[in-house]
């Protein structure tokens, strides 16, 4: 016989292992259990390192593991200085500066406030860099959104194109909208976290880590590999 899986882990397979590939129950499972894994093994520590204004070592660590050394933010902000590489360690020592600045302005439940505080922080990077805002005025919305998380990982959501397509809404509109969703599935949030008995603080993650599986070409395959995941380690416990 198979080492039993504590009752809690087992209760959650039980729970998945009855859900559609296609309901939001799923979805919101998923992102529980994905933003508790990033939490251990990533943000925790990151969320620790934005207090001390980012040290490079742990700047550079964020920025692979959230993808953004890659495209426009890579040729800012990629890079060490060893032979072969750009050395863009004052780019990233702004773009920590500049995000901690930003981020002390933003405001709880104000969604009009802290879109413009993330569109100025952009701008303000643009600045500094030396380099042109797109046709709205924005500048790296993904790179900046996500670094502002770790400063208030209570207030603001991260930010790509795979959960602005599974909403449909301009940059502009994007935390509102977040706000108003994360009231409309307060209820569904706290399910998925009960069924993994989950203490997660940061509901707005949650949530945007719910709209990335939406919004993305794979999220359907991704669930459905999930729950059979999760099907198959019930099936293992009773063997």
């Amino acid at each position: 016989m198979k080492d039993k899986q504590p009752v809690a882990v087992h209760t959650a397979y039980e729970a998945i292992a009855h859900m559609t590939d296609e309901s939001d129950r799923l979805a919101f499972a998923w992102a529980v259990r994905e933003q508790e894994s990033f939490w251990f093994a990533h943000d925790h520590a990151a969320v620790k390192s934005a207090t001390n204004t980012w040290p490079d070592v742990d700047l550079r660590r964020m920025l692979r593991t959230y993808g953004l050394l890659r495209g426009k933010a890579a040729t800012l902000l990629a890079g060490d200085g060893r032979k072969g590489s750009r050395n863009n360690t004052a780019n990233r020592r702004t773009f920590a500066t500049l995000a901690k600045e930003f981020s002390g302005q933003l405001k709880d439940g104000d969604a009009v406030h802290n879109s413009t505080t993330w569109q100025k922080f952009g701008h303000e990077l643009a600045q500094a860099y030396g380099q042109p805002v797109d046709e709205k005025g924005w500048f790296l919305p993904s790179a900046t959104a996500k670094i502002m998380w770790f400063h208030r990982p209570d207030i603001v959501p991260m930010y790509d194109r795979f959960a602005a397509n599974a909403i449909g809404v301009e940059k502009e509109s994007y935390i509102c909208e977040c706000y108003t969703l994360l009231a409309t599935h307060k209820t569904a949030i706290a399910d998925a976290k009960r069924v993994w008995g989950s203490a997660y603080p940061y509901d707005i993650r949650v949530l945007d880590k719910f709209l990335w599986v939406r919004g993305n070409d794979r999220g359907g395959a991704i669930l459905k590999a999930f729950r059979a995941g999760c099907e198959a380690l019930l099936g293992n416990q009773a063997e």
